[in-house]
C-alpha cells in the first residue's frame, strides 16, 4: 500500500480486525528501550485486548487497513505504528496528517527513548522534541 492509496480511519473496523496489529505494534513497543514501561503505563492494569476494547469503543485509534494504527488522546498521539514490510510509503506521514486534520489539538506524540525514525518522521512534518520525561522504575 502506498500513502496515496491510503485512507486512514477512525477504529470503525471491529476489535477482532484490528487484534493482530495491535498485538504487532504493542510486540514491537515492547521491544524498544523503555517500552514494555510504556504499554503498562497505558494500559493502566488491562489486557491487551481490554485495552483494544477500550480504545475502539472510544474511536480513539486510528488505522490505514491492516498496515498501520495510531493511538490518540485529546493532545497527544500516544503510539504510532506501521507494519515492517509497509515502511517507508508514507504511511505514517499520511495517518498523522489525518490526524492532525481531524484532532487540531494534536500537539504531542510520545516517541521511546532511541526510536531514529518516529522522530525523524515528526521532525520532517515540522514538530520540535521539547521534553524528555525521567522516570523512576516502578
Amino acid at each position: 500500500m502506498t500513502a496515496s492509496e491510503a485512507s486512514p480511519a477512525r477504529a470503525l473496523a471491529s476489535r477482532d480486525d484490528l487484534a493482530d496489529l495491535w498485538v504487532a505494534a504493542l510486540t514491537a513497543v515492547r521491544h524498544q528501550r523503555g517500552g514494555t514501561a510504556l504499554a503498562r503505563d497505558l494500559a493502566a492494569g488491562r489486557s491487551d485486548h481490554a485495552w483494544l476494547d477500550e480504545v475502539v469503543a472510544r474511536a480513539n485509534l486510528w488505522h490505514v487497513g491492516d498496515a498501520a494504527l495510531a493511538l490518540v488522546d485529546a493532545s497527544t498521539i500516544l503510539g504510532l505504528y506501521v507494519v515492517p514490510d509497509q515502511r517507508r510509503r508514507g504511511l505514517a506521514r499520511t495517518l498523522v496528517t489525518a490526524l492532525r486534520e481531524a484532532h487540531p489539538s494534536l500537539r504531542d506524540a510520545l516517541v521511546l527513548p532511541g526510536d531514529r525514525a518516529s522522530k525523524s518522521l515528526y521532525e520532517s512534518l515540522g514538530w520540535r522534541a521539547r521534553l524528555l520525561t525521567m522516570a523512576e522504575p516502578s
